[in-house]
């Protein structure tokens, strides 16, 4: 069966926030033959890490794999045929730790088909149905062991001249068996297909690619399998929930903490798993509201008390900017929003506002996450 070959100009740039990330070398990346293989280095060593490759339409397609114990990643996704054009790609870790890397994929050339060449189709290079990269005979040998060099292993018959024949060559001793197939050092990536599913976030809406990453990381889902509700507020019980998921949803053992907040709830566990590492401490009287709309201010607390949970950098220098609501904001959340605003994690609103207690809505936290795994491994 014909295959159609690609030979893809590939353009891959490194886009970080982290001073250190400027320092690693990027990799070429190779598009050939409906495969995507990317190699990097510096990352988390012995880690799971999920890499993700955007079609110039919709399909969002990711795989996972496990570095290796010197932080590198060699990764081959199957993606089958791509557009000329622009496929942005992003290596997340799971979990906490280790650096985010993001980059463009460009499409720019697409080569003529070229038949295979079918004198390739037996050679051992070829895999057999046990994928060892062998044929059946382990080599391209006959089943005697002869290699061919005399034709085939025939007898020359005897010189033309004097008639008298050679002594006969010494017996051949027969090939060594081939060596067993070495076994992988990783798992091969597992690859899922997937349409980037919700339809209320269109192309060029300045939360799209900060909503499809969280997607993509399994940090936030929808409200249904094709809406997200972009511009609907969060509660308290749904941020505890995405940062007991970016932390890789540890395991709890549940204990009342507090009253509003029962066994067997869709939240209980983030809740008091956030609650058990001070990176959530209630609203008073022993209760949570985990049904209230998160303020901006909230958020950025949370967001700062998980930071040094995962000792992360916690100093910050001043305000990005003059905002006009400063005072507005709570004592209690004067040093989270300081920090959450130097490390851009909350921006203004309306160009000098803070809003420090107004609701956050669902993509402004896609935002705060995304930016967060970029600033703090």
């Amino acid at each position: 069966m014909k295959k159609r070959l690609f030979s893809i100009l590939i353009v891959l740039t490194i886009l970080s926030s982290l001073p250190q990330l400027a320092l690693a070398a990027s990799s070429e990346a190779v598009y050939s033959g409906g495969v995507f293989t990317l190699e990097l280095t510096g990352l988390r060593p012995s880690s799971e890490y999920v890499v993700s490759l955007s079609r110039v339409s919709d399909t969002l397609i990711a795989g996972s794999a496990r570095t290796d114990t010197q932080g590198g990643l060699d990764f081959s996704l199957t993606v089958g045929t791509l557009a000329i054009g622009e496929h942005p790609w992003m290596v997340s870790p799971v979990g906490t730790g280790g650096a985010m890397r993001q980059g463009i994929l460009s499409v720019t050339e697409e080569a003529p088909v070229i038949p295979p060449d079918d004198d390739d189709d037996d050679n051992g290079g070829d895999q057999d149905g046990n994928g060892n990269g062998q044929d059946g005979n382990g080599e391209d040998q006959d089943d005697n062991g002869d290699t061919g060099g005399n034709g085939g292993g025939q007898d020359p018959g005897p010189p033309a001249g004097n008639g008298t024949a050679p002594p006969p060559a010494p017996p051949q001793a027969p090939a060594a068996p081939p060596a067993p197939p070495t076994a992988p050092s990783e798992p091969p990536a597992e690859v899922i297909v997937a349409a980037f599913p919700f339809v209320d976030v269109p192309q060029g809406a300045w939360h799209r690619s900060y909503i499809e990453q969280a997607w993509a990381m399994g940090l936030m889902n929808g409200i249904s399998d094709t809406n997200f509700a972009p511009n609907q507020t969060l509660s308290r019980a749904m941020v505890a929930t995405i940062l007991h998921r970016l932390a890789g949803t540890p395991a709890v053992t549940f204990s009342p903490v507090f009253t509003d907040v029962p066994a067997g709830r869709w939240y209980s566990d983030a809740v008091v798993w956030a609650a058990q590492n001070s990176i959530v401490l209630g609203v008073g009287n022993n209760l949570f509201s985990p049904s209230a709309n998160v303020t901006r201010e909230q958020m950025a607390a949370m967001m700062f008390r998980y930071a040094e949970f995962i000792d992360a950098d916690t100093t910050f220098g001043g305000w990005t900017q003059s905002f006009a609501d400063i005072q507005a904001v709570s004592p209690w959340a004067l040093e989270a929003m300081q920090w959450a605003n130097y490390n851009d994690l909350i921006r203004g609103q309306g160009g000098d506002r803070l809003n420090p207690t107004g609701t956050a809505t669902r993509a402004e936290r896609a935002a705060i996450l995304v930016r967060f795994t970029e600033a703090f491994k």
